[in-house]
């Protein structure tokens, strides 16, 4: 479309040139005068359209469908935390972020405050969460969200004698190596350790 524009705008250029000749005669004039309002409808209607059309984006699903995420079936229990603090894993998948360029394990959990004094998930020392993989603890992705990607803002918001669902990301090495996640807190609550397995399809 570019290419098209500085086509027309050139002829149109050398019209006006033509028009301002003074060896012209009158039907040369009015000729050149009526090609160039040809011209300039022409060139209306090309940035009219160029306009209107829809902008050239492509827009990839953030699930990467290419893998599955099980978590080991050892029989340990999917929730954790302590009889006012209770947190529970209700999934995972790995999600691309294109603002990082790198894979994510996106996790989801339900959180519960039974008690009365605010808490909020990302520093609930009862439903502590680190995730490793081989052995080395894996990075957050720095902000707390990408559109349509995963949004982690619910982990930051206190609650009391209230529940919400919350999301976690964490920056992948690899889509190879087991992830090891270490839930709760040896100290504060009941350690629980939870084996994620990923393939591809």
């Amino acid at each position: 479309m570019k290419s098209i524009h500085k086509s027309v705008i050139c002829v149109t250029v050398v019209i006006l040139m033509l028009l301002t000749g003074c060896q012209n005669t009158n039907s040369e004039i009015e000729a050149l005068k009526k090609e160039n309002e040809q011209l300039r409808q022409q060139i209306e209607e090309l940035i009219k359209e160029e306009s209107t059309e829809e902008p050239n984006i492509t827009i990839e699903n953030s699930d990467n469908s290419s893998f599955n995420v099980d978590f080991d079936n050892d029989g340990s229990s999917m929730i954790f935390g302590n009889s006012e603090h209770i947190a529970e894993i209700k999934g995972a998948s790995i999600v691309y972020s294109p603002n990082l360029n790198k894979n994510l394990l996106k996790i989801d959990f339900h959180f519960t405050n039974k008690n009365s004094e605010s808490a909020n998930f990302i520093n609930d020392l009862y439903c502590n969460v680190i995730a490793y993989q081989e052995g080395i603890e894996l990075d957050t992705p720095g902000i707390t969200s990408e559109k349509d990607i995963y949004d982690t803002n619910n982990a930051y918001k206190n609650i009391k004698e209230a529940e919400i669902d919350v999301q976690l990301a964490f920056v992948l090495n690899n889509t190879s190596s087991d992830i090891e996640l270490e839930l709760g807190s040896d100290y504060y609550s009941s350690l629980i350790t939870k084996k994620i397995v990923i393939s591809e399809r």
